[in-house]
């Protein structure tokens, strides 16, 4: 036993198992976070190709996409009569700037996450 420490054996009492397990400061668990991190693989999906980008069908927001629809989930902001719009094969409907700077970074659809993937074309017969 170590004189006023309270360890006898390297067991501390009121502990189950090993004092190496737990973290007794901020720096500690800033520690076990990060290194925990480290191992989980990122979230995100990779950018969609720029084909695929480009394919998606370009309108105009009529009164009735403004009366449905509301506003971009990317950007909050409203949609507006004549607004450039595109739409993902999920049918979510976005403005062509907010929706095409998105997919350059994350190739899925912000509001249901499906994946934009290029296609395989189709075998010849």
């Amino acid at each position: 036993m170590l004189l006023g420490s309270g360890i006898m054996n390297g067991v501390v009492p009121g502990m189950v198992g090993n004092p190496g397990d737990y973290v007794f400061s901020n720096r500690g668990m800033d520690d076990v976070i990060t290194r925990l991190m480290e191992q989980e693989p990122p979230k995100t999906k990779p950018p969609a190709p720029e084909e695929v980008i480009e394919a998606l069908p370009r309108r105009p927001a009529t009164a009735a996409d403004v009366a449905a629809k509301g506003n971009c989930a990317i950007c909050k902001d409203d949609f507006a009569e004549g607004d450039a719009l595109r739409e993902l094969p999920c049918h979510h409907d976005y403005h062509d700037d907010c929706i095409v700077q998105w997919l350059r970074t994350t190739g899925s659809c912000p509001v249901c996450r499906l994946v934009l993937e290029a296609r395989e074309p189709a075998p010849d017969p």
